[in-house]
C-alpha cells in the first residue's frame, strides 16, 4: 500500500513537536515547509529529526521522526508545487501573523480545481474561519479563486513543545496532546491520530481558559518577578494565590455555558497543572508572556471570560482586580498612566464600560 503525502507548513516547536509526529504515526509521509533554509538543509541531510518525550520511560524517550522532504517556499517553489499536487491534506503551524504568507503561497501554487483539506494547527479560536478570511482577501487582490475547492475546518490543538535550534535538531515534547477538528465542518479527517469531534467549541473554551489564559497570566507575573521558565511560574505559590480568584471563576463559565461537570473540570485542572509545571521542557517565559495589550482586548483571552460571566449575571469584581494587578506588575506603570489606556481599550459597550468602571477602583 502506498503511503500518502501531507504537506506541513512550519518547522517550529509545535510543527515538529505535535503535528509532524502525529502525521508520521498515522502512516503519512510528511513534506515539511519552512523559510529557515539552514534548518531545511539539516532536516534533509538527516532525513528527519530527533524527538525527545519527557513523560515516558527512559528507553522510549528518544525517537526519530522521518520526513519525506523539507523544502523552502521561496527557494524550492517548483518542488513544493509538485508536492502540493500529490497531497490531499495540508497542515500548518506558523502562528497567526504568518498565515497570510501561507495563503499567498497556496494561491500561487495550487492548481485550479484542486480539492484540498487544510488543517490549521494554530492557537487561535476558529482557526479555519480565520484562515479562510485571509484567503478571501487574497483572492480579491489576485483575481483568483481557490476557496470553493478547499475544506478548512476549525481546530483545537494543545501540546507543550520546544526546540533548541540552531544548537541542534531535537524537538522536545510531552506525552499529552490534543489535535481535533470540528466534525460539523469535516466529518472525518482520515488521519488516525487527528479525530473530528462533535463539541469543538467546548473543547476549545476549556483549553483556552485552563491552559492558554492560565499559562499567560502566570507567565506575565513570573516575568515581573525575574523568573525565566514557565514551570517556575506554575509552581510559585505567591503567583498562584494572586491569580486564584480570577481562575476560580472559570469553573462557573465552563459549567453554565459549555455543560462541563465540576468533577470533570477538576480532573482537567490536575492534568493541566501537572503538564505546565513539567521542568523537563524548559519553555522560556518570553515565548509565553508576550503581546500583553493585544491579549487584553474585550474579545481576547483575558477579558473574554469576564464578559461571558457578566452575561451570566456573575460577580466579576475580584477577577478584574486580579487583572489590574497583573497589568501593573507587567508594565511597571502607575494608575495615572494606565487609566487612559484602559479607558481606550475597555470603555465601549455595556460590559466594557462596567469593566472599566470596576478596574478604575483598583488603579
Amino acid at each position: 500500500m502506498t503511503t500518502k503525502t501531507i504537506v506541513h507548513f512550519g518547522a517550529g516547536a509545535l510543527g515538529r513537536g505535535l503535528v509532524v509526529p502525529l502525521l508520521e504515526e498515522s502512516n503519512y509521509d510528511v513534506v515539511l515547509v519552512d523559510v529557515d533554509e539552514k534548518l531545511i538543509a539539516e532536516i534533509n541531510r538527516e532525513g528527519g529529526y530527533p524527538l525527545f518525550n519527557t513523560d515516558v520511560e527512559n528507553d522510549k524517550q528518544h525517537r526519530f521522526v522521518k520526513v519525506k522532504a523539507a523544502v523552502s517556499p521561496i527557494a524550492d517553489k517548483e518542488s513544493l508545487q509538485c508536492y502540493l499536487s500529490e497531497a490531499n491534506v495540508i497542515t500548518t503551524s506558523v502562528r497567526r501573523e504568518n498565515l497570510i504568507h501561507i495563503g499567498r503561497t497556496l494561491l500561487e501554487l495550487l492548481q485550479p480545481g484542486e480539492e484540498k483539506v487544510i488543517l490549521c494547527a494554530e492557537n487561535i479560536e476558529h482557526a479555519g474561519q480565520f484562515f479562510k478570511e485571509i484567503l478571501k482577501g487574497l483572492e480579491k487582490e489576485n483575481n483568483r479563486e481557490i476557496i470553493p475547492y478547499l475544506t478548512i475546518p476549525d481546530t483545537v490543538v494543545d501540546r507543550i513543545c520546544a526546540t533548541s535550534w540552531p544548537d541542534n535538531l531535537t524537538a522536545m515534547t510531552e506525552n499529552f496532546y490534543e489535535f481535533s477538528v470540528d466534525q460539523r465542518q469535516l466529518s472525518k479527517t482520515n488521519i488516525e491520530l487527528i479525530p473530528a469531534i462533535v463539541d469543538l467549541e467546548g473543547a476549545f473554551a476549556r483549553k483556552r481558559l485552563m491552559v492558554n489564559t492560565f499559562a499567560d497570566a502566570s507567565a506575565f507575573l513570573a516575568l515581573a518577578k525575574g523568573k525565566t521558565y514557565l514551570h517556575e511560574a506554575i509552581i510559585d505559590p505567591e503567583i498562584q494565590q494572586t491569580l486564584y480568584p480570577y481562575f476560580n471563576s472559570f469553573q462557573s463559565l465552563l459549567v453554565q455555558k459549555y455543560d462541563y461537570r465540576v468533577n470533570e473540570l477538576i480532573k482537567w485542572q490536575e492534568v493541566y497543572r501537572k503538564r505546565l509545571s513539567n521542568n523537563g521542557i524548559e519553555r522560556e517565559l518570553l515565548t509565553v508572556a508576550r503581546n500583553l495589550w493585544a491579549k487584553m482586548t474585550l474579545e481576547e483571552r483575558f477579558l473574554w471570560p469576564i464578559v461571558e460571566l457578566m452575561k451570566l449575571g456573575e460577580d466579576v469584581e475580584d477577577s478584574i482586580s486580579v487583572l489590574v494587578d497583573l497589568i501593573k506588575a507587567s508594565t511597571h506603570e502607575t494608575g495615572e498612566t494606565l487609566q487612559p489606556k484602559l479607558e481606550k481599550l475597555w470603555k465601549k459597550g455595556e460590559y466594557g464600560t462596567e469593566i472599566y468602571r470596576l478596574a478604575s477602583k483598583y488603579l
